[in-house]
């Protein structure tokens, strides 16, 4: 809506249509069609209107000991909202008001991006954050400690890892999928492992899928994991999808409303 005059005494409305076009600036401005703008900064067309482009939002002047390689949201057993953040060498957890350093001493890389995932298990149920970063024993944190801990029980060393079925599963080496045992995450028996050999490129991301899945990408192929509700090392069956090109890491997948890209 803007505010024209054929005099000054005579105020007048103009509307103009949405510049779905966007900005044409390769003819002269008094060409240009209704629906098109000479020139525009930070705008986007949203719910019928020109709106001013979102942008991110400073939440906090915390100055990390290291660079961050990766987060995630996480909510506490009492339904407290925080952030676990992994840097290269320690954890850290936001309230929405205040950082707190977890310590942890990790020894990741930027090549390998820190993955966290939760899991809850225990009486009462307890939610427990999971970090890996393909270097270090599997971390561990929850609200009320000071700092993270290592996953006792001699866990994989995963790159990547999620939670499906009551149990934690994860990527190992360049072809493995590990899982524990149900409701816990000190028991990892040698034989809860499919090696996934047959698609001859590395594993690179496992995300969870609905309410009973898992999804493993390959640099060259997708395979899907269903519990079969058996123990141990039938926990899970794996069946490839088909030959895709994979994510450039295990930070690339995201879920966006249950999809993911």
């Amino acid at each position: 809506m803007a505010i024209g005059a054929r005099s000054v005494e005579e105020p007048k409305s103009i509307r103009w249509p949405l510049p779905v076009h966007g900005v044409w600036q390769g003819i002269d401005d008094f060409a240009l069609p209704f629906t098109a703008l000479y020139s525009a900064s930070n705008a986007l067309l949203r719910a019928g209107k020109v709106q001013g482009r979102p942008g991110p939002l400073q939440i906090s002047t915390q100055a990390f000991d290291t660079r961050p390689i990766g987060a995630a949201h996480f909510v506490t057993t009492a339904q407290a909202n925080r952030i676990v953040l992994a840097t290269l060498g320690k954890v850290w957890t936001y309230d929405f008001s205040t950082w707190t350093d977890r310590g942890g001493t990790l020894s990741g890389s930027a090549d390998k991006p820190a993955r966290i995932t939760n899991l809850v298990f225990g009486t009462p149920p307890v939610n427990n954050a999971y970090i890996c970063n393909a270097v270090d024993t599997l971390r561990t944190w929850k609200e009320g400690d000071a700092s993270i801990s290592a996953v006792t029980g001699s866990p994989p060393t995963f790159k990547d890892v999620t939670a499906q079925a009551d149990r934690l599963i994860g990527l190992v080496g360049a072809h493995e999928v590990r899982w524990g045992e149900i409701l816990t995450d000190t028991s990892w028996p040698i034989l809860n492992s499919k090696v996934l050999s047959e698609t001859p490129a590395e594993t690179v991301a496992i995300r969870s899928i609905g309410v009973m899945g898992v999804v493993v990408y390959k640099r060259d192929a997708i395979w899907i994991g269903e519990p079969t509700g058996a123990p141990g090392g039938q926990a899970f069956c794996f069946t490839p999808v088909g030959k895709f090109v994979g994510p450039a890491g295990p930070a690339a997948v995201v879920d966006a409303d249950g999809v993911q890209f």
